[in-house]
């Protein structure tokens, strides 16, 4: 599966065209003379589809061997990418990886969810199953991401934490 086109479009109440407010295309593949007419097109059908999908449903479009969806979410900070913002910050760039790379696990969730199954709960049995496999990365991504914080933590403020430091030692001693 070739990914040629990801948009992310915010529809207007009141009948207002949508506005992209993202566009990267891949239209290598495409002749030279063709691909400024297949952007306009990839463009044209974005907002055609992000406009007819009602809010907090999902659409997928078919023509022949080409396939194309839309995730219209209720807030786009929070449902841009489709994945419930109830998981941890790992687990949702997980899901929106293994989303674009398994086209077979996407289908899935797009048969389940939500007509038989909750999203919250498609990923929690999703995430149980895999814990075995996941657990080792998943720990290697918080390490990082803690040493990261340490990182800037200690740029941004090494001489204030030194005052803590002091300040703290200094309140135990007294008391």
């Amino acid at each position: 599966m070739k990914i040629t086109a990801l948009l992310v479009v915010k529809c207007h109440p009141a009948g207002a065209d949508p506005v992209i407010l993202a566009n990267a295309t891949d239209v290598s593949h495409f002749g030279y003379f063709q691909r400024p007419s297949v952007r306009e097109f990839i463009v044209f059908v974005g907002r055609t589809v992000a406009s007819r999908t009602p809010p907090s449903q999902r659409q997928s479009v078919q023509h022949e061997d080409e396939e194309g969806g839309a995730n219209c979410g209720d807030d786009a900070t929070s449902k841009s990418s489709g994945i419930r913002n109830d998981l941890s910050e790992w687990q949702q760039q997980h899901a929106i990886l293994v989303l674009s790379k398994s086209k077979e696990l996407s289908q899935l969730r797009f048969k389940l969810c939500p007509r038989y199954l909750k999203e919250r709960d498609f990923w929690r049995i999703y995430f149980t199953l895999a814990k075995n496999i996941l657990a080792e990365y998943e720990l290697r991504a918080v390490r990082l991401h803690k040493l990261n914080q340490m990182k800037l933590e200690t740029q941004n403020g090494s001489d204030t934490s030194a005052y803590e430091v002091e300040m703290s030692e200094t309140k135990l001693g007294t008391t």
